[in-house]
């Protein structure tokens, strides 16, 4: 017999939600944004990162010591924890910085994202398995590792009919192939990378 129970969707549960509450989260914009309390601030040209005070950000950097990216949560290298400044013997301008920062990211484990300006693009790497979760709107041009952090517009509602029909509930489970809870988010996979120069 089929559960008439009705599907909570993500907007239900908005509300009960706030950036206090949100522990170990992280919003990236292309744009500027202002910190809830208990949360990190960083920018690097147009962009803003906003990481809630748990969740550790480590700067990424070339072998001159100049500004590459953000490396958050938990890395491991070779069974040690990472928990200061990563830096790479490359030139992050070159044509190749991507590829060796590639190669470098294969040795990794660990529950991590990185966000990487190099070789003139900006791209974001999840982990070998995904598990911080990243949810990106190209709308917003936004990433964030909770939908409840992503305003919601005309074109990002939740996706009622597809949930209702699937009875996944908002507390619980996630929808195949990349797609978010609401119109428009979709969430970065393993082994995939984002282009968040061009959201694709």
């Amino acid at each position: 017999m089929t559960s008439s129970k009705r599907v909570l969707m993500p907007r239900d549960l908005a509300t009960r939600f706030s950036p206090s509450t949100l522990v170990g989260h992280f919003l990236l914009a292309h744009g500027a944004l202002h910190p809830p309390v208990g949360w990190h601030c960083f920018e690097y040209g147009a962009w803003t990162l906003l990481a809630q005070d748990s969740l550790p950000v480590l700067h990424i950097v070339d072998g001159t010591g100049a500004f590459m990216g953000w490396m958050l949560g938990h890395p491991i290298s070779e069974s040690t924890l990472l928990e200061e400044t990563v830096q790479l013997q490359l030139a992050s301008q070159t044509p190749s910085a991507l590829q060796v920062f590639e190669q470098y990211l294969e040795q990794l484990a660990g529950r991590f994202l990185a966000i990487v300006f190099a070789s003139g693009t900006a791209h974001v790497y999840p982990d070998s398995t995904g598990s911080l979760a990243a949810l990106y709107s190209p709308e917003h041009q936004m990433l964030s590792s909770s939908p409840f952090l992503v305003p919601y517009t005309p074109e990002t509602q939740d996706r009622v009919e597809l949930l209702s029909a699937l009875r996944v509930d908002a507390t619980r489970g996630q929808l195949l192939f990349g797609l978010g809870p609401r119109r428009g988010l979709w969430r970065l996979l393993p082994n995939h990378v984002l282009d968040i120069s061009s959201w694709t």
